[in-house]
């Protein structure tokens, strides 16, 4: 059977839109940061919904996942600030320690329902292609791959048994990493212009990242494997 060559890979509007939708409830903000964890860390979806709340390192900006082996992943500014607001949320709650991402009584959130919620928040924001954990994971390999991780790096990211595997994934990402690329360079901006937006960035508070926070208004409150 000829292997299927390209992904439909989520944009970073996309995923940008499905942050904002999320809501500042507590089980927004619970959603908030499984989506920047998948689309950041790039876990398949049992190895985010297995990790403790001890996983996650505020003060190192660190996160430690378990899969066939453990690894840790640096967490930048943005996805920080989005498991910030949810573990703080959940000491507001007293759910101590236990499953990062649990119920509102400190189990384990369960497969099938965290499915249907992304389905649900990938209509909501109108996202183009199906939303799941793993339309998460493929977008934040693409952008690593348009930021020329290689795949030595991207095999231990994954938690791939096989360099080939990794290869292959790679090739069906391609062509949204590309597109992550040139979408990239036509926003370039001049050098002292980049200057004057980081300082005022810096100024205000502001991440100028997709997944920063941003004010959003209350709302109520996968794996579908490659050989991923």
């Amino acid at each position: 059977m000829a292997e299927r060559l390209t992904f439909a890979v989520l944009q970073d509007h996309e995923v940008a839109g499905l942050l904002d939708e999320a809501g500042d409830s507590a089980a927004g903000l619970r959603m908030a940061a499984l989506v920047a964890t998948l689309y950041h860390a790039c876990p398949r979806l049992g190895v985010a919904l297995g990790m403790e709340a001890g996983d996650v390192d505020l003060t190192a900006a660190r996160m430690r996942l378990h899969g066939r082996r453990d690894w840790e992943v640096p967490l930048a500014e943005a996805p920080l600030a989005r498991l910030s607001r949810w573990i703080a949320c959940r000491s507001a709650y007293d759910l101590g320690s236990g499953p990062l991402f649990c119920t509102f009584d400190g189990t384990r959130l369960d497969d099938s329902y965290v499915r249907r919620e992304l389905g649900a928040l990938g209509r909501r924001a109108a996202v183009g292609v199906p939303v799941s954990a793993e339309a998460l994971r493929r977008a934040g390999v693409a952008r690593l791959i348009a930021e020329g991780v290689g795949d030595e790096r991207l095999q231990q990211r994954l938690d791939h048994g096989r360099a080939g595997v990794t290869a292959r994934y790679r090739r069906r990402l391609e062509p949204a990493a590309a597109a992550h690329r040139d979408r990239g360079s036509r926003r370039r901006v001049p050098e002292a212009v980049a200057r004057e937006r980081t300082r005022a960035h810096h100024l205000d508070g502001e991440a100028g990242h997709l997944m920063s926070p941003r004010p959003t208004r209350p709302r109520q409150g996968d794996d579908e494997r490659l050989s991923t």
